[in-house]
């Protein structure tokens, strides 16, 4: 808990402190292992990233929490076919694991395997766990595949269902900044910033917002939000 609580202050040399604290008494506790590579990623420390991730990889016996945790660890390293193929072994132990098929939509949409993304998700919402997050994949692969009309019915629907869905309006924003309604983007892109103001870093960065970065709202925004971000770690 206290390593989680520094790294969400940005403090990731505290924060590896204590998630290599937490292995002296658990050697294969995949969310210290995913949280320190995590923080070393923030750092921008690839080579000790990968260190840990190649650790924890050599470890013989695969139950679903290593593979689980295996999937994540590549997930964040961007290796996202090493991160694929251990949510498909996952799902060898259990064809409905939600988690893994998740994992595996999300590898497969960042190669660009949009049909095998799709199946893979479908499955994934008959299992009726987590949907929202289901849903909210769909609707990022849309936005990937420029049908911004199919991506907004469905974020819009998860707003309507979940209205404090900060994802959700964020990637509206997204949508919004990719076809061009700079507007739209900018009003749904505040209203993620008022439910989660963390979103403020990402938001800097996104090539999805790319349209809507040198208009002046957008500057204001990020201005605004990044100030009760920063009084929100020093609380």
């Amino acid at each position: 808990i206290i390593a989680y609580a520094y790294s969400k202050w940005d403090k990731h040399l505290n924060a590896i402190k204590y998630y290599k604290r937490a292995l002296s008494g658990l050697k294969y506790d995949m969310i210290s292992y995913s949280g320190i590579v995590k923080s070393y990623l923030a750092l921008n420390d690839r080579n000790n990233a990968v260190k840990y991730a190649l650790k924890i990889s050599k470890v013989t016996v695969k139950n679903r929490n290593l593979l689980l945790g295996l999937g994540e660890i590549y997930k964040l390293l961007k290796n996202y076919k090493k991160s694929a193929k251990y949510y498909s072994d996952a799902l060898k132990l259990n064809q409905k694991d939600i988690i893994a098929l998740q994992g595996l939509a999300e590898n497969y949409i960042e190669l660009g395997y949009y049909n095998r993304a799709l199946k893979v998700l479908s499955a994934a919402i008959k299992t009726n766990k987590r949907k929202v997050i289901s849903w909210n994949l769909a609707g990022i692969l849309y936005a990937k595949k420029g049908e911004y009309e199919k991506a907004e019915k469905i974020f819009r629907g998860l707003i309507n269902k979940i209205p404090n869905f900060s994802s959700g309006y964020y990637n509206l924003a997204c949508v919004y900044s990719k076809a061009g309604k700079i507007d739209k983007a900018i009003k749904s892109l505040e209203q993620s910033f008022k439910i989660n103001p963390g979103l403020v870093k990402q938001a800097i960065k996104d090539k999805d917002l790319t349209n809507i970065r040198q208009s002046q709202k957008f500057k204001q925004l990020i201005k605004k939000y990044s100030r009760a971000t920063n009084r929100n770690n020093d609380n």
